[in-house]
């Protein structure tokens, strides 16, 4: 790992570089311009007024939020380190994680325990009263199975917990965690010595007491506490007064790399800790020490970075398996004609990838383009009611007049196909392919048409019209809404219809991929759009879900060039290439 140094302001630096209010001592302490190892002395100020007493004086800090706490957030959740869903700590949840830490035990006892957590260890389908060793196997929605996938959840896996014991062992400590950090607490992946502590079954700590916050704060080398008693951030810490840890070392357990550049290597930020806690204060503890601990939380980072690859590697086997089966479905609807482009081919793929590494500039994460609040009425929130096979022999009105009249069956069944497969594999909340129209006048708004759609709510919602030509007329074929703001989050959600006035769900929508359905046959033509939404606020979209829902909406153009928008103008109004 290549390590980024910069200037930190410590307790030996220059009176004049020190902070001279609390609010910039606070703000300096979550930018990581503080050096947590020798941090000056806080202002002799109270955070809240003058009235209360100085932080220095309380003898407790809790570390404040890191300034670039939305990125790191968004790398857990990309990481998806409870197996893509928020940690669970319901009391299914707790069984769950007794049950691993019982089978963890019982592999290690035996020496069956794998080697990397790339391996599966666990078979999420199966308690742990089936017999070791079972192949595990993943069959998705489609049927296809999709070989064999690493571990859901990295929670008491026991690469992890081997890590931890031979930290405790090496440093001669109480106990030895392995956490990252998840939204207001610690979470330990894995621990050992905490049952030997009478902590048993404790599975995360609050954010605002723990040292580890502190750790994240610091550079790559770590924070080291040799006696909390002699530290004004940590003398009254409540973990202090109720646990009586006095020694701490910690370093960051720092992101692994998730697309391989070197931008990413240099860029990674902390998820995590990986520390050794005793009760005793300590004299010393080494920059050998640090570097032994330093190596075991970077040898903790690589069997996260190869998990990923694996599981995304699987995920990538699965996408392409409902590739397959779209190529196959949509041959026995419209027959394998030589002139049919709708067909997920090798070479389309690799456009498609190079299109997105292209406009996502490196970054499997990043957002496409920033959306700003947009709260444009819009009209048309109907899907075909019915489907007639028999299409007019002329075509007399166009989608916005008659969409029965101008969208045969066969048409259909490939478009309800593709929402279908886009929904299902993806796992997508809502998936719709839509028609829509520019104002044609400032005093008229712009109309969207729902051609095809998955999870379509009852009833029909209004989907923004601004919103789906801005996708339409973006130079990177699309808009990616990735944990949008509160404002933008609101912009994105459809409004109610008819009777229903401004019907918000209950679980509003969190994310959302919106692409073009080929382009506007010429300008201020309107067009055709492909959308899909989640209302998980975890999600993260990659790469790879970006990747397929572009080249779904490339096929999808085949069919979309031929159909008339409306008649109403006086050009007509097609859509084409």
């Amino acid at each position: 790992m290549v390590a980024v140094l910069q200037s930190r302001i410590s307790a030996d630096s220059p009176l004049e570089e020190q902070p001279k209010t609390w609010d910039e001592y606070s703000r300096l302490y979550a930018s990581e311009r503080i050096n947590i190892m020798n941090p000056p002395v806080p202002p002799f100020e109270g955070d809240i007024g003058k009235s209360t007493p100085s932080v220095f004086q309380a003898r407790y800090f809790a570390a404040p939020i890191p300034a670039n706490e939305p990125v790191r957030q968004l790398v857990m959740n990309r990481l998806g380190v409870f197996g893509g869903k928020p940690y669970d700590e319901t009391d299914v949840g707790v069984a769950k994680w007794k049950e691993r830490v019982e089978f963890g035990s019982t592999l290690m006892e035996q020496g069956k325990a794998p080697s990397t957590l790339a391996s599966s260890w666990q078979n999420p389908y199966y308690s742990f009263r089936n017999n070791l060793g079972m192949n595990v196997t993943n069959q998705g929605p489609t049927g296809v199975q999709g070989g064999h996938i690493p571990s859901e959840t990295l929670e008491q896996h026991p690469v992890l917990r081997k890590i931890v014991n031979q930290c405790r062992e090496l440093f001669s400590v109480a106990y030895s965690l392995l956490s990252v950090v998840d939204d207001d607490r610690f979470i330990f992946l894995a621990e050992s010595g905490l049952t030997d502590a009478g902590f048993g079954g404790i599975r995360d700590v609050p954010r605002e007491i723990t040292f580890c916050g502190h750790t994240v704060l610091g550079d790559r080398q770590g924070c080291t506490i040799l006696d909390a008693r002699k530290d004004w951030r940590f003398e009254n810490n409540p973990s202090v007064q109720s646990f009586g840890p006095l020694f701490y070392a910690g370093v960051p357990l720092m992101a692994p790399n998730l697309d391989g550049s070197q931008e990413a290597e240099e860029n990674s930020c902390p998820i995590g800790s990986l520390c050794v806690v005793d009760y005793e204060p300590r004299e010393s503890f080494s920059v050998e020490d640090r570097r032994r601990l330093l190596n075991m939380a970077e040898y903790a980072r690589r069997e996260i970075e190869k998990w990923f690859a694996c599981k995304m590697k699987h995920k990538r086997n699965h996408l392409t398996a409902s590739e397959e089966i779209w190529n196959h479905e949509v041959k026995s609807v419209v027959g394998p004609t030589s002139d049919r482009h709708d067909s997920l081919t090798p070479s389309d793929t690799l456009t498609a990838r190079k299109s997105i590494a292209s406009s996502s500039n490196q970054s499997s994460f990043r957002r496409l383009r920033g959306i700003n609040s947009i709260c444009d009425r819009t009209t048309s929130p109907s899907l075909h009611a019915s489907t007639s096979s028999k299409a007019p022999a002329k075509i007399s009105a166009g989608l916005f007049e008659d969409v029965d009249a101008v969208l045969n069956l066969e048409v259909r069944k490939v478009m309800d196909l593709a929402t279908k497969l886009i929904g299902e594999t993806l796992d997508l909340s809502l998936v719709y392919l839509t028609a829509v129209l520019p104002p044609q006048t400032p005093d008229e708004s712009g109309r969207t048409l729902i051609i095809s759609g998955h999870n379509i709510p009852i009833p029909v919602p209004v989907f923004d019209a601004n919103l789906h030509l801005r996708a339409l007329r973006e130079p990177g074929g699309g808009l990616l809404y990735q944990n949008p703001s509160n404002a933008e989050k609101s912009a994105l959600q459809p409004k109610g219809s008819g009777a229903v006035v401004n019907n918000l769900r209950h679980n509003p929508y969190a994310s959302a991929m919106i692409f073009a359905v080929g382009a506007e046959s010429y300008t201020n033509s309107g067009g055709f759009v492909l959308a899909g939404y989640t209302d998980d606020p975890k999600r993260v979209f990659g790469e790879e879900d970006v990747s397929f829902m572009k080249k779904f909406a490339h096929e999808l153009s085949s069919h979309t060039s031929k159909l008339l928008l409306s008649n109403s103008t006086k050009h007509g109004r097609f859509f084409g290439h």
